[in-house]
């Protein structure tokens, strides 16, 4: 939509983590991160020039259910270069490459909880069955920005920003749709059945 509205062509790669994304942008291997995880503006530890939100998503807090919560001596696990939520207590952070690996680690009692996007955590229940975790209703939101190096054009940024502004609500929605609803074609495991 955006590559249309302001007629260019972006090439796309990919990486084996999200961790991985950031790093390439950084070193300047790639120029725009087309889905900065943002819980809040004004907090960016990475130092990328991050676009106005485009997205948001609902995110669940999974907890290992032998761990009190919350607790000040939890562990949380996050997706390497993402941090872990400021508005939940606790001492410690475990990275992990994927969601996937978080959600080990909160079912072992490796770490006792991790915020997770919904439309990953049921895919993930897809596949597998956690039998030490229980979801935490309340958790907040996260958001999904384009982050673009800071010692990349401004002008990129700019652009990139304005364009996002133009973008109606309905095709944010087509966004969303396309990219985060399950497609129904993958099959559950046995052990997420029974």
């Amino acid at each position: 939509m955006i590559a249309a509205q302001i007629g260019a062509e972006f090439e796309y790669i990919t990486a084996a983590s999200y961790g991985q994304t950031l790093e390439l942008v950084k070193s300047g291997q790639a120029d725009i991160l087309g889905y900065y995880i943002n819980e809040n503006d004004a907090f960016n530890p990475d130092g990328l020039n991050i676009t106005k939100n485009y997205m948001m998503l609902n995110s669940i807090i999974m907890r290992n259910k032998y761990t009190p919560f919350p607790n000040d001596k939890n562990i949380a696990a996050v997706i390497n270069g993402s941090c872990a939520s400021r508005n939940i207590k606790h001492t410690d952070v475990a990275h992990f490459d994927t969601y996937e690996e978080c959600l080990n680690a909160v079912d072992s009692g490796e770490a006792s909880y991790s915020r997770i996007p919904v439309v990953v955590l049921e895919d993930l229940y897809m596949s597998d069955y956690y039998t030490n975790i229980i979801p935490v209703i309340e958790s907040p939101e996260i958001y999904l920005s384009l982050g673009v190096s800071s010692s990349n054009d401004i002008q990129l940024y700019s652009i990139l920003n304005k364009s996002l502004v133009n973008l109606t609500n309905e095709q944010t929605a087509q966004v969303l749709s396309n990219n985060t609803l399950m497609s129904g074609k993958k099959e559950m495991s046995f052990k997420a059945l029974v």
